[in-house]
């Protein structure tokens, strides 16, 4: 992708704003803003803005490259893995409610505490119960995902299964009780030939429940795989890879595909109704269409956002979209805009845009310093 994207390890890596107390038809009112909307560039912090003043505090130090994000079932804990470079990588967790670093610890010592020359590495997730946080890794045994105690903060197994691209949660429900982790990962089949799969974990004992092929035999080391993630309900699986499909968890087959338009991010807003791509171009150069696709849950495409139409780029190119985060009653989208600091194209600075995705109008623009922005999470 070539920008600053929390969720892989593609690379290291918003016009005229609405005023938030006018009360018009079309502008949410303030209590519909989140009190904090936490971004990461290629800064040495991360950057807290206040959506309401367009405030910014920093939260930090950092290293400048954030790789890999996840939040706690409860949201009162976000993990990050950031390195200023390969040796002195480490995972970090982060109070959301007072903002402040709880821990952090050394990914080297995670290694060499196991024993099964482990490599730690990329995509992340918190298991159902809380206790566990999963990451992408290797070992002797093959590619697979690493078990973090996250008590006693240190590695209690690995699982291998897969080179994984990236994992997401889903809580306990009636067809999961226990819920589960859903993986995006990679199977080599043969040489220069590789499968993109879906695999669905329990969510306590972490066993394989479930598995789909969601692309075959591709020359692509990837299979052309970029995201997972759930619905909010926990019923269907989006994966993101050459097609951006729906998977029905509780009948285990997939039921929608739609080609994937761009290099960005899904997100979804709370009711699980909508769905947004962002745009992030190819990084260094294209900047990408500048629109914001959305979808309905079912994948069917409605009309794009047109975010450079909404919030021209200070050089006049469509705005790239990284990330995008909707606040918890879905009347917002918090867009992380901006490109790489070097591009064949000039470059996007980093900016915070929060948009109305209803009435498609920009409610604020605030400009971030740095670049590659990504949107970790709203308060």
């Amino acid at each position: 992708m070539g920008y600053n994207d929390l969720r892989s390890r593609a690379g290291p890596l918003l016009g005229a704003a609405l005023s938030l107390s006018c009360a018009s038809a079309t502008t949410p009112q303030p209590n519909a803003v989140a009190t904090a909307v936490v971004i990461a560039t290629d800064t040495n912090d991360l950057s807290v803005v206040n959506p309401r003043s367009g405030e910014i505090t920093e939260l930090g130090p950092l290293p400048p490259f954030k790789y890999a994000g996840a939040m706690s079932p409860d949201s009162a804990t976000f993990y990050v893995l950031a390195e200023l470079s390969f040796p002195t990588r480490e995972i970090v967790a982060i109070d959301t409610r007072s903002l402040r670093i709880e821990w952090r610890v050394p990914v080297a010592t995670l290694e060499q505490e196991s024993a099964t020359g482990l490599s730690i590495d990329g995509a992340m997730t918190v298991s159902p119960d809380g206790n566990r946080l999963l990451v992408q890794a290797s070992s002797s045994s093959g590619d697979g995902i690493a078990v973090v105690d996250l008590h006693l903060r240190v590695v209690t197994n690995f699982i291998p299964l897969a080179s994984v691209v990236d994992m997401a949660p889903v809580a306990a429900n009636s067809t999961m009780p226990n819920g589960a982790v859903l993986v995006a990962g990679v199977h080599q089949r043969g040489p220069g030939r590789y499968d993109g799969l879906l695999f669905v974990l329990d969510g306590t004992t972490l066993t394989v429940q479930d598995s789909a092929t969601v692309s075959s035999s591709t020359d692509d080391r990837a299979a052309g795989l970029q995201q997972v993630l759930a619905s909010p309900d926990g019923e269907h699986a989006y994966v993101v890879g050459f097609q951006q499909v729906r998977y029905d968890l509780r009948e285990r087959q997939i039921t929608d595909s739609v080609p994937t338009p761009s290099l960005g991010r899904l997100t979804i807003s709370p009711d699980g109704n909508t769905i947004y791509r962002t745009d992030a171009g190819d990084g260094r150069d294209f900047p990408g269409s500048g629109n914001i696709f959305v979808y309905g849950a079912d994948l069917t495409p409605r009309e794009s956002i047109d975010v450079t139409a909404l919030a021209p780029a200070p050089n006049a190119l469509q705005v790239a979209t990284d990330d995008a985060v909707p606040s918890s009653d879905g009347r917002l989208l918090y867009v992380a805009a901006g490109s790489p600091r070097a591009t064949s194209y000039g470059g996007e600075p980093a900016r915070l845009l929060v948009l109305d995705p209803t009435a498609r109008v920009l409610v604020k623009a605030v400009p971030l310093k740095g670049w590659s922005p990504d949107v970790l999470f709203a308060r």
